[in-house]
């Protein structure tokens, strides 16, 4: 199983290289974020429930400093799962492209209903 997941990661990675410049952060969100945290970032996806992520739209998540967000993704800081800790930096990700995913997650925000 761990094979089959760094087998992914590694096709995940060589396809961030690959997409376009415009909307980065969202193109590499939507690689190796979305199945977790959600198109929205409400984590209420099968893979978010079992590891009762945050919503990244919260006052909890978008009131963090961009140094805590860089590295809860980056390194696994600040992250409640030890199940699936972040630690996109040793998976391959730049530091370039992990402050791409922090501005992305930045315009995440509760729609006003």
């Amino acid at each position: 199983m761990l094979k089959n997941l760094a087998a992914g990661v590694v096709l995940l990675v060589m396809s961030v290289s690959a997409v376009s410049a415009d909307n980065f952060g969202s193109d590499i969100y939507a690689l190796m974020c979305v199945s977790c945290h959600g198109k929205d970032g409400a984590g209420k996806t099968p893979a978010g429930q079992r590891f009762k992520v945050q919503d990244l739209r919260s006052p909890a998540v978008q009131n963090l400093s961009d140094i805590k967000l860089y590295d809860a993704i980056a390194t696994g800081t600040s992250t409640k799962s030890k199940e699936y800790p972040h630690a996109f930096l040793a998976r391959g990700l730049t530091k370039s492209e992990i402050r791409s995913v922090v501005a992305f997650v930045r315009t995440l925000k509760k729609s006003r209903k």
